[in-house]
């Protein structure tokens, strides 16, 4: 459960909310936290995905420069992998989004706490 804890609390942290674990747990069956909970699996997911192909075309690129180019033309590779980052980041924004509306629900359930 530590992934799923540290999703939803980066996730509310991103729309500048802070996680009651109590009233979450309390509601773990309610269509708003488990709204929650997926939406922050989502982004989690997206993050993660996204920091490993940057750091795949980072790997391209250094592989490059360091033999003073690439025998085989390594931008058909780094095009898709910009395009898919380019995808997930969109789904990443699509999850902070949903999140974002959920928030006057979830504070009404003790969920989510916003600073006034």
């Amino acid at each position: 459960m530590n992934g799923v804890t540290r999703a939803v609390d980066d996730l509310a942290a991103e729309i500048g909310a802070t996680v009651n674990w109590t009233a979450l747990h309390r509601h773990l069956h309610a269509p708003p936290v488990a709204a929650l909970v997926t939406a922050a699996a989502t982004a989690a997911h997206a993050d993660s995905l996204i920091r490993a192909h940057q750091q795949d075309l980072n790997d391209i690129l250094d592989t490059a420069h360091r033999r003073g180019g690439l025998t085989d033309d390594p931008q058909p590779f780094t095009t898709a992998l910009a395009t898919i980052s380019l995808t997930l980041h969109d789904q990443r924004q699509t999850a902070i989004d949903q999140a974002r509306a959920l928030t006057t629900p979830l504070a009404e359930l003790g969920v989510l706490h916003l600073p006034e």
